[in-house]
């Protein structure tokens, strides 16, 4: 079980500072020491609570203005989904649940930087995967936020 210090930890660790010591900065806010905070890291990625770190880009600010969503029907979503997850171009690659009314079962988000370049990269797919995807382009950005605790 989380404790209620963990989870404070957690969000803490959701905005890690740049700064040259960001666990004893994390440490100073949360009133506990750096050594603390260095353990509890540890034993929340031995737990599964943390699987990794990593910087999220805010693609529309790095200048990837044009995105699309394809939507994919397919026999053999995890081998499509392994092959697409390791193109660059594209930030997520899901398996989903299909339905009668939406009969796809992978889902992948695409960005690049020109029209044109989205086009090339939506084509070397289909010619990746031999499959013709639903293709949702993106008109307008309402929210781009990382999950908060």
């Amino acid at each position: 079980m989380i404790t209620e210090k963990e989870i404070r930890l957690l969000k803490e660790l959701s905005d890690i500072p740049i700064v040259r010591a960001p666990f004893r900065e994390i440490a100073e806010r949360l009133g506990v020491n750096e050594e603390w905070v260095l353990k509890k890291v540890e034993e929340l990625m031995r737990s599964g609570a943390i699987r990794r770190f990593g910087a999220v880009l805010n693609h529309f600010r790095a200048g990837f203005s044009q995105n699309a969503l394809l939507l994919w029907r397919t026999d053999s979503p995890k081998e499509l989904g392994m092959m697409f997850a390791s193109l660059p171009w594209v930030s997520h690659c899901y398996r989903r649940n299909s339905y009668p009314q939406l009969d796809y079962q992978l889902y992948t988000m695409v960005h690049a930087r020109t029209k044109e370049e989205l086009l090339e990269r939506i084509n070397r797919m289909r010619e990746m995967a031999g499959k013709e995807p639903l293709v949702l382009l993106t008109k307008r950005c309402f929210k781009k936020s990382s999950f908060e605790v």
